[in-house]
């Protein structure tokens, strides 16, 4: 029955994909965002707030008065948000004589207390991880992805903002803290920024560089360079997951879905795959008309990804192929509610 109503509504089996196309192409395409925050910019006074950590204490923006504050949001269950947990926590331990300095993170899901109680347990951590009651600190900030960190200084005015994980990220965490303490001049901060960034550029600047450039080729039509460049660097830094990801997306683009599988069957035994890589076996699945382990993968994608989005658009049209309508249009309005709020 809803099969054929759809069918009798022309576009509109699809119509809401076609939306979320038109809005957010570079959220389709996987391209990061630009933007950390959607309601607060570097330089702006950030929201009053209060949070409530796991031993029921209660920690506000007026806490915040004459101190530098580390907020760092986190999602449960994300590879990302616990790597960024663990950096934190050696930040605000290599700084015990900055009294100044509030370091706490803010989960963005509900009811994870558990969670990170067992967690905190488990890795020793101290640093005070907090639950937001009605996801009330994310929405008024606007938080975009996870894990995102921001440093607040004294005066309550956002000053730096790291979304992901970016290279360097304990490096760039701990300047940013430093200056905003007043441990080193600002002069200082830049000059020590700068030589961290080259460093990191010289370690792994060509990796991720040609890897940027073979997604550019794929996003851009050219499949067999995309393909040449992701080969070339897999030939000489070995086949990491993330390129064996990328080599099968493009193989599959063109055809060579014998070929794909070989590449992607590899990794088929990684403990924990990226979001990538589970993304790339869901389309594999798709090829071979196994729907339901398609689904599987792009299920365990969502759990690992900082960008919800693309895969649960993937999920979305996965599910119209189904001949799931309904849980079509949830994926997609999922996906568009992580941007425009949960009102969408």
């Amino acid at each position: 029955m809803i099969k054929e109503r759809m069918r009798s509504r022309g576009f509109r089996r699809r119509g809401l994909a076609v939306l979320f196309l038109a809005v957010l192409p570079g959220v389709v395409a996987g391209a990061r965002s630009e933007r950390v925050l959607r309601n607060v910019k570097i330089g702006e006074v950030v929201p009053d707030f209060f949070v409530v950590d796991l031993n029921g204490e209660q920690i506000d923006k007026e806490m915040g008065k004459g101190r530098v504050l580390l907020v760092l949001f986190v999602r449960p269950a994300q590879e990302a948000s616990l790597d960024a947990l663990k950096i934190v926590e050696r930040v605000q331990r290599d700084r015990r004589d900055s009294p100044n300095l509030l370091a706490f993170a803010v989960s963005t899901k509900p009811d994870s207390a558990a969670y990170f109680q067992e967690l905190a347990a488990k890795q020793g951590l101290t640093v005070r991880i907090a639950q937001d009651p009605g996801r009330k600190m994310y929405g008024d900030f606007g938080v975009i992805v996870t894990p995102t960190t921001l440093l607040i200084d004294e005066a309550g005015v956002l000053r730096y903002e790291l979304p992901h994980m970016p290279v360097s990220y304990e490096r760039k965490l701990g300047l940013h803290a430093d200056v905003l303490s007043g441990k080193i001049t600002p002069e200082e901060h830049d000059a020590l920024l700068a030589r961290a960034e080259e460093g990191s550029d010289r370690r792994h600047g060509s990796v991720e560089t040609r890897l940027a450039l073979a997604r550019a080729l794929l996003e851009g039509g050219d499949l067999e360079a995309a393909l040449g460049t992701v080969q070339a660097l897999a030939a000489e830094h070995g086949e990491s997951p993330a390129m064996a990801a990328l080599r099968g997306t493009i193989l599959l683009r063109l055809g060579r879905t014998v070929e794909a599988a070989e590449c992607l069957d590899r990794h088929a035994g990684v403990s924990e795959p990226p979001s990538e890589l589970e993304r790339a076996r869901a389309r594999l699945e798709i090829h071979r008309e196994n729907l339901a382990g398609a689904e599987t993968h792009l299920l365990g994608a969502l759990r690992r990804s900082a960008e919800k989005g693309p895969v649960l658009y993937e999920l979305g049209l996965l599910y119209e192929r189904m001949d799931r309508p309904q849980e079509a249009l949830a994926r997609y309005r999922e996906a568009l509610g992580g941007i425009y709020g949960d009102g969408f």
